[in-house]
């Protein structure tokens, strides 16, 4: 615009408009998913549009309303998530389902007990990779088998009244064959 003062003087302001700084960011306020500088007045329809993702959760809106055109300040906005869900599944040794967890992604999840099957020793939960059960709920899901192994069982043999003719005590895996023990003698 031009100014005139008393005196015949004219002065002309020359201006050029200012770029500002649009910054959306995750839930956390710290990880940027988009950064853009844009001029006063820039159309931001763009960022409008802008729909980010993030493994296990669906994208519900920003935090501040994306204004139609950029004003004359930075402007930040958090992007809210509604977490999926998803199952974890627990199948015994031999196959038989154990158990099912449905929770959120991250929600936490506590692994069952383990079954009682006579005879077996249960060590762990694993995935197919080789993976113990997580402290949270991962993306997709997952399912784990129980280890188990043969109880180690212990017999001991009682000649009533007679005299063994070999060891009184016998060790083995549950479900292993043994040699018959020889009769005691009387």
């Amino acid at each position: 615009g031009t100014i005139m003062q008393e005196g015949g003087l004219t002065f002309d302001a020359i201006y050029e408009p200012a770029d500002f700084t649009v910054k959306l960011l995750d839930n956390d306020g710290k990880t940027p998913l988009k950064e853009v500088t844009a001029t006063f007045g820039d159309s931001l329809e763009e960022l409008q549009n802008y729909v980010p993702e993030k493994p296990g959760y669906d994208f519900v809106k920003w935090s501040e309303e994306i204004p139609d055109t950029m004003g004359g300040e930075d402007f930040t906005a958090q992007a809210i998530w509604n977490a999926k869900t998803y199952k974890l599944e627990f199948y015994d040794a031999d196959g038989t389902l154990v158990d099912i967890i449905v929770e959120k992604t991250d929600a936490p999840v506590k692994a069952p007990d383990f079954p009682v099957v006579e005879g077996y020793v249960y060590t762990a939960w694993v995935n197919e990779k080789g993976e113990s059960v997580p402290a949270t709920m991962p993306v997709g899901g997952d399912k784990f088998t129980a280890v188990r192994e043969p109880a180690n069982v212990s017999i001991t043999l009682d000649a009533n009244g007679g005299e063994l003719t070999c060891d009184e005590k016998i060790d083995a895996k549950f479900g292993d064959p043994i040699d018959t023990p020889t009769d005691p003698v009387l």
